[in-house]
């Protein structure tokens, strides 16, 4: 019973230790992380196609010289374009002035996704004046969608520079499966001693 006790205590370490909703990517599912030149507009966007069944954030690289501040938000659509359902919009934030900043989006929850399919993010301003600048590559670097209303000189498909992915770690399999297992036993423990105290 120590032992079992002691391997559980262990697993809910472990466990409380993976990072939540936070500032930080753990699992990164889509990037493109090859840049070239960034361009400004009030609105960017992306198509992208993800592996994994759901979303928590994104990040884009932003370089900002206005006196101006901009406040930013990141919209996320199912399919192509901007025309398809409105999955959720992250938090929103103010740019301050910097050559490539990486800035963090998150969305308030988990999104539900379907992995292969396609799915579309928006970047833009939702201050009242002024525009943002956002980094791109110069050439089709990313296999799994491309920027929306962009492309290179030469007419070819360009990507963002954009990493999605989830806060959380995806549990491994046989940890999910010990912790469960050791719920289980401490349960039936539990049972036991109750029925030998009411005996």
């Amino acid at each position: 019973m120590r032992f079992i006790v002691a391997l559980c205590g262990a697993l809910t370490l472990t466990v409380l230790s993976t990072p939540v909703m936070g500032a930080v990517i753990v699992t990164i599912d889509q990037q493109n992380l090859i840049g070239g030149f960034d361009t400004d507009d009030d609105q960017f966007g992306q198509t992208f196609t993800p592996s994994l069944n759901g979303i928590d954030a994104i990040e884009l690289r932003v370089s900002r010289s206005s006196i101006v501040p901009d406040t930013v938000a990141v919209d996320l659509f199912e399919g192509t374009g901007f025309g398809g359902t409105l999955l959720g919009t992250t938090n929103s934030l103010v740019l301050t002035n910097g050559p490539n900043q990486v800035k963090h989006f998150d969305f308030a929850a988990t999104i539900p996704l379907t992995a292969g399919n396609t799915y579309t993010f928006r970047a833009r301003l939702i201050s009242a004046t002024g525009d943002f600048d956002l980094e791109f590559s110069n050439s089709d670097t990313y296999s799994g969608g491309e920027a929306i209303g962009f492309s290179a000189a030469s007419g070819g498909n360009i990507d963002l520079w954009f990493v999605t992915g989830l806060h959380t770690a995806v549990p491994e399999p046989p940890l999910a499966l010990l912790f469960a297992a050791c719920v289980g036993a401490l349960r039936l423990l539990k049972d036991r001693a109750d029925r030998t105290r009411s005996a």
